[in-house]
């Protein structure tokens, strides 16, 4: 609320509508400790919100100025909470809190005369210390991480350490955050970082979609001191580059408001399954100078302040011009920069060519003037981003010699209107392609490839997370083969993952040893769909490590365990022809030593 302790009735209108047209529900209120002006502010968005039918909820920041009273927070929701524009989630008004876990035991009297649901984020205690704060005192909780670390892309890593809490907790409700962007530099709180926002924005709702958890939370509408707004720029509500002292005001000339372009389709998508699009358009954003072009004014990537790696800032935001398009069928897109074409393409397409498509471009110091990203399908223009010098990338959009961080958001729309629905649901598609982080992503492609058939699969079950065993993944692979001189018999392996636990042998010793190596996926065969025959697996695996796969086009969260598989030495499997689900494979134990000691 400090951002918008000026804003007028006018500003506020402006504001819930913009929010409105986004699809978005409810604004938390981030309010500090003993802010005088707060009363009048919050009068004014309370009565302007009812008049439009719109939500606010309190998210009590005892990080600002410091921590809350208990009497504080009472009184305040005591004011507000039952005014019929403040957000209710089972009949009791929704409270949060941005950390404040010190104060955990004040939240049990807190609840009690509130009769609040409380949801907070204390992210500094991680997810199963924040659950058992003061015997279990929340009802849900936020989790702040939703940035990636260092230079890799953005996973449910932490998503899923929630989710397993909270599970186990009784099913208790996740608040899973979302961000565009993140670029600071204001001394005055010591903060001068660049987390990895690239691509982040289109991943993150592609996970968010899939994992489907019971609030989705932006960071932010207004912080512009943080570059992660995506609330119109208003040139009253920047006093923090002033207090902070920095070096300039990299949030001026900089909207965001492209970021909010395709947020109805992706909001109705995570709401309903599907969403229709009656309008075509192509947002963009990028830096506006080439890492090697300005100074980087101390930046780092990643902060040592949170116990970080740090990086060198251009390792974390990359020279890449980086667009999406809201499409009702395919097309093509094109990029140049100050009239030179630079390669782009789709890196991702939607299944069935509806959707959201999304690409890069590089672009490096020798590149300077006005960006165009044109989408054209056949020889007539869909829609194209030419924003002209205000968005025009070079050294001369340096600052006092400094780069800016922030990204140039600009977003244009197709002249007309189109009616164009996904074929399938969320709940109706199946993965045809994975990926993940390091070795992982060897798994995961293994496992999404055999849910693609020439017609659409059945939908692979969202995975319980309740198949846990002391927090470790694990997988259960059963191979069914038929051998000479024993029975059949299922074989039962375990990964190798670091664990306080002594790790579980195979049931029968090895004669020698030798380094695991990963059983590549062309050399198994599964067949789920016939009776147990000469052949069969079939692969299990919880959902705690997750990164991104793709169901029928689309990315999402999975599994992601790394299998290694040994046979015996002595022995190796022969798999007598390709096998089908109405022909299985004919497969048989045979001496000798298998193929690569594996």
């Amino acid at each position: 609320m400090g951002n918008s302790k000026t804003y007028t009735q006018a500003d506020w209108e402006e504001d819930i509508q913009l929010a409105k047209d986004a699809h978005i529900d409810a604004f938390a209120l981030n309010v500090a400790n003993e802010l005088p002006e707060l009363t009048n502010s919050l009068n004014i968005a309370f009565s302007v919100a009812a008049s439009k039918g719109f939500k606010l909820f309190f998210s009590y920041d005892y990080a600002g100025l410091g921590a809350f009273s208990k009497g504080a927070v009472v009184k305040l929701c005591d004011d507000f909470c039952s005014k019929p524009a403040y957000y209710r989630f089972n009949n009791k008004p929704l409270l949060s809190t941005f950390e404040g876990s010190d104060s955990a035991q004040e939240w049990n009297d807190i609840k009690a005369r509130t009769k609040g649901f409380f949801v907070p984020d204390w992210s500094s205690q991680g997810a199963f210390g924040a659950i058992g704060k003061a015997g279990g005192v929340v009802d849900g909780l936020f989790n702040w991480a939703a940035w990636p670390w260092g230079n890799q892309d953005m996973n449910t890593y932490v998503d899923a350490s929630y989710m397993l809490a909270l599970n186990q907790s009784g099913g208790k409700p996740y608040m899973m955050p979302a961000s565009p962007w993140f670029y600071t530099n204001l001394p005055t709180w010591d903060k001068n970082w660049v987390w990895h926002g690239d691509s982040l924005w289109f991943d993150r709702w592609n996970q968010i979609i899939y994992n489907e958890p019971e609030f989705v939370e932006i960071i932010s509408w207004n912080d512009f001191g943080e570059s992660h707004h995506i609330g119109p720029l208003v040139d009253k509500a920047m006093e923090a580059f002033q207090y902070g002292k920095a070096p300039f005001n990299y949030g001026a000339n900089y909207p965001h408001d492209g970021f909010r372009a395709f947020l109805p389709f992706v909001i109705d998508t995570y709401k309903n399954g599907v969403a229709t699009i009656t309008k075509e358009g192509v947002v963009a954003w990028w830096r506006r100078s080439a890492t090697a072009s300005c100074g980087d004014g101390g930046t780092s990537g990643n902060t040592a302040t949170q116990l970080q790696l740090e990086f060198a800032p251009g390792q974390v935001s990359q020279d890449k011009v980086f667009f999406s398009a809201l499409l009702g069928s395919p097309a093509d897109v094109s990029v140049t920069i100050g009239g030179a074409t630079v390669l782009a393409s789709w890196t991702t397409k939607p299944d069935g060519g509806i959707g959201i498509y999304h690409g890069t471009a590089d672009f490096s110091t020798s590149h300077k003037g006005d960006v165009v990203i044109t989408v054209r399908r056949g020889n007539s223009e869909v829609a194209a981003v030419k924003p002209g010098s205000k968005g025009s990338i070079g050294p001369g959009s340096c600052v006092n010699g400094l780069t800016n961080w922030n990204a140039f958001v600009d977003v244009a729309w197709a002249p007309g209107s189109i009616s164009a629905t996904p074929a399938l649901k969320r709940n109706q598609q199946g993965c045809i392609k994975g990926t993940g982080t390091g070795n992982f992503k060897g798994l995961c492609e293994f496992n999404c490839h055999y849910n693609c058939t020439s017609a659409p699969p059945p939908p692979n079950p969202k995975p319980s997370l309740t198949n846990f065993e002391n927090r470790l993944p694990y997988i259960r692979l059963h191979l069914h083969a038929t051998r000479k001189d024993r029975p059949r018999a299922p074989t039962a392996v375990r990964p190798r993952i670091p664990s306080r636990r002594p790790r579980r042998e195979l049931q029968r010793p090895l004669r020698r040893r030798r380094p695991p190596r990963l059983l590549p996926p062309r050399r198994l065969l599964q067949d789920q769909a016939a009776p147990r025959g000469p052949h069969r697996v079939t692969l299990f695996a919880p959902r705690l490590h997750q990164g991104r796969c793709h169901q029928r086009g689309r990315a999402h969260g999975a599994v992601l365990v790394r299998l290694q598989l040994r046979l015996l030495p002595a022995r190796r499997v022969q798999v007598h022809g390709a096998g089908t689900a109405e022909s299985p494979a004919r497969a048989e134990w045979v001496e000798g030593e298998a193929e690569g000691g594996a």
